[in-house]
């Protein structure tokens, strides 16, 4: 019956009206006051310096100071000595930075797309909060090859190849950036190209390595290097010593100028208030050739000089200068970037570094390495697994030991029947899998 409920006075209801507002007011300062103590997701900082070697860094052993202005961020970041790239080429390269896909999975290199089918680290941390932005340097690091995928912001070049922005422009932009206060967290890409070829550096820092610049002798692109390329013959027995070391002078010193740039900008995060507690890696795409093999640049072999990269891993609020003897891929750091961020996996062919960095049993079963050149009609491919590297060539195969010659100087395969044959199956059986891409949705 209506009606029979206890009665409440208009006073009675005041004081419980009142009582509700002062009870919600309460409820919100809590919220707010959760809200601002609640940890906020760790900016992402991903810079790679396109061409650079992990055998010409003074942090690996070379005997010039080329990372010198890195010292301080190497004692906050770990270090994996051994880490690899999938092709000698960026485009392949870098898709499989961004996606964890190899390369005969996102077909980039050999399609001029990345396939509709790869979701990117991108459009990940876009999905989870994250403005991304990215500016790139490389002419195909690009939209027009998909790379701009899950990016808000995209800048790219306009210029060829070898006429790249000069890293100096990176570092005004990222000041334009932090100046802005931009939004947080981010997702910060960069693409840095002093160390390609032709190796620019302005003339007045031209002799911060060596104390002098570097030797006149062959140049990048000259007609005989353009010549040795080409395979034309007797173009490599003009070759000599100080032709090789010229080169190289210039690719140290080119190293030494973009990695004091990288530092520049490590120094606007901080002053910025965002390095201390920023996830960054710090990474290459390649490496290039200095006549190690008989040739110069990258694209055309799979040998040690353009595979083996640089990765450093600074975890947010965690000084880690550990160094980590145990072989890697590119693949790995999208896998470990969303672990470490405690956010969804992706479908890919990496696995995360996470038990590494936070000091828990790594996984047991030894890790096998794939690389290949996209887009060869030759299909040349290498494995590695264990100490052995095996290079699949027409008709032939090369084999290498690791461990007993790590510059891969001396081809053991006449005496590695049955290795080379048990790499071979193997080399042939990831391929084949390779042909079937995980399922993901393009974002």
């Amino acid at each position: 019956m209506a009606g029979s409920g206890p009665r409440v006075s208009r006073k009675n209801r005041a004081i419980e009206a009142s009582a509700r507002g002062l009870i919600g007011v309460a409820l919100v300062a809590l919220a707010v006051g959760c809200a601002e103590d609640a940890p906020r997701s760790p900016d992402v900082v991903l810079i790679v310096v396109d061409s650079l070697r992990a055998d010409h860094l003074s942090h690996q052993g070379y005997e010039f100071p080329t990372a010198a202005s890195l010292d301080a961020f190497r004692a906050d970041a770990a270090l994996f000595e051994q880490a690899f790239a999938p092709a000698p080429s960026s485009a392949a390269s870098v898709a499989s930075l961004m996606t964890g896909w190899l390369p005969g999975r996102h077909r980039l290199g050999w399609e001029e797309r990345l396939a509709p089918g790869a979701s990117t680290l991108a459009s990940r941390l876009r999905d989870a909060g994250y403005a991304t932005i990215a500016l790139s340097h490389h002419a195909r690091i690009s939209a027009e090859t998909g790379l701009d995928r899950g990016f808000e912001r995209f800048e790219g070049t306009r210029g060829g190849l070898l006429e790249y922005p000069d890293a100096s422009e990176a570092v005004a932009w990222v000041r334009e950036l932090v100046a802005r206060d931009p939004p947080q967290p981010f997702f910060l890409y960069l693409h840095l190209m002093n160390v390609h070829g032709p190796y620019r550096v302005p003339p007045d820092q031209r002799s911060v390595l060596l104390g002098r610049p570097p030797e006149k002798g062959l140049r990048f692109g000259d007609p005989l290097m353009r010549s040795v390329v080409r395979g034309d013959p007797g173009a490599s027995d003009r070759i000599t010593t100080a032709h090789v070391r010229s080169l190289t002078e210039q690719y140290d010193t080119a190293v030494r100028y973009t990695l004091d740039r990288v530092a520049e900008i490590l120094r606007l995060l901080e002053h910025a208030g965002v390095y201390r507690d920023a996830l960054i890696v710090l990474t290459s795409d390649h490496g290039d050739e200095l006549f190690e093999h008989g040739s110069f640049g990258h694209g055309a072999t799979l040998h040690r000089e353009v595979l083996q990269v640089p990765l450093y891993l600074k975890r947010p609020g965690i000084a880690d200068g550990r160094r980590f003897d145990v072989p890697v891929a590119l693949v790995d750091v999208v896998p470990t970037v969303l672990d470490l961020l405690g956010l969804p996996p992706l479908p890919g062919d990496g696995r995360s570094l996470g038990p590494w960095l936070r000091g828990e049993t790594p996984p047991a079963e030894p890790r096998v390495l794939l690389h290949e050149i996209p887009g060869d009609p030759n299909g040349v491919r290498a494995i590695t697994a264990d100490r052995y590297k095996l290079i699949a060539l027409p008709g032939r195969r090369l084999l290498y030991d690791r461990v007993l010659d790590p510059r891969e100087t001396e081809d053991i395969a006449e005496a590695g029947g049955e290795i080379v044959r048990e790499l071979t199956e193997r080399l042939v059986e990831a391929f084949t899998e390779l042909a079937a891409p995980p399922a993901s949705e393009p974002r």
